[in-house]
């Protein structure tokens, strides 16, 4: 699964509209309890676990696509 898809899938909006400077100032749907649904999403989609500091910090698509690509994984 790419990561637009899965980032537009928990956000319920178009992937078309997603970018990598898509974050959680420029999305409404991209709040507190839709954040936990990204980070757990991601570790159960990619089989990583991210730690409170990462988790913290990960404000757009292109943060969790880096934290992804430190991690091993390409997205």
């Amino acid at each position: 699964m790419k990561l637009e898809e899965l980032f537009a899938i928990v956000l319920e909006v178009p992937q078309v509209e997603l970018t990598d400077l898509s974050s959680q100032a420029s999305l409404r749907s991209w709040d507190s309890f839709a954040h936990i649904n990204i980070i757990s999403t991601l570790e159960e989609t990619y089989g990583v676990r991210f730690t409170t500091d990462e988790i913290r910090n990960m404000k757009s698509l292109g943060d969790a696509r880096r934290l992804l690509g430190a991690k091993g994984v390409t997205v």
